[in-house]
């Protein structure tokens, strides 16, 4: 953890707490991190998806996954008619 704290100049105590969930990236972190990584395209994007949803209050990711999942069974549905 020392090596990706000294890269990307982020503290090894941020990087813990990034690590444990104790706390969210933020945007510039975000970035640094994919650069570190050497993350790019669809693998880049879907890092950027899960930071972005770790600051997202637990309520809205409720009601996300609550619409997802009514989405899915609306579609399932909609195989089945053909």
């Amino acid at each position: 953890m020392v090596q990706v704290a000294t890269r990307t100049g982020i503290s090894s105590s941020v990087l813990s707490r990034l690590r444990t969930g104790e706390r969210a990236p933020t945007a510039s972190q975000v970035k640094l991190l994919l650069k570190h990584l050497k993350l790019a395209g669809t693998d880049a994007a879907h890092f950027h998806d899960l930071a972005v949803l770790a600051r997202t209050p637990g309520e809205v990711r409720e009601r996300l996954a609550q619409a997802e999942a009514a989405a899915a069974e609306a579609l399932d549905g909609r195989r089945q008619l053909e």
